[in-house]
């Protein structure tokens, strides 16, 4: 994991619903994290999982919105607790 990133930080793929996170670091690509930043979830945001769908498919809420996340996005996807 890059050095930017803290020692709690974990893939949004292992987080529960319910849980609120900040999202640390994303590990994808340029243009994957621009999309998503345009999306409303960019590095810094708070967001809380709402629902798990299935494994690593989760629900999150970022501000007023609301968005659907497959597994490989959710594991490129570094959080850590905001408490």
């Amino acid at each position: 994991m890059p050095d930017s990133i803290s020692n709690k930080a974990f893939p949004l793929t292992l987080a529960q619903p319910g849980e609120a996170l900040r999202v640390s670091a994303m590990l994808c690509g340029r243009g994957h994290n621009r999309r998503l930043a345009d999306l409303g979830l960019p590095i810094g945001s708070e967001i809380r999982v709402i629902q798990a769908i299935s494994p690593g498919r989760l629900i999150i809420g970022s501000g007023n919105g609301r968005l659907a996340l497959g597994p490989s996005c959710t594991r490129s996807i570094m959080v850590s607790p905001l408490n």
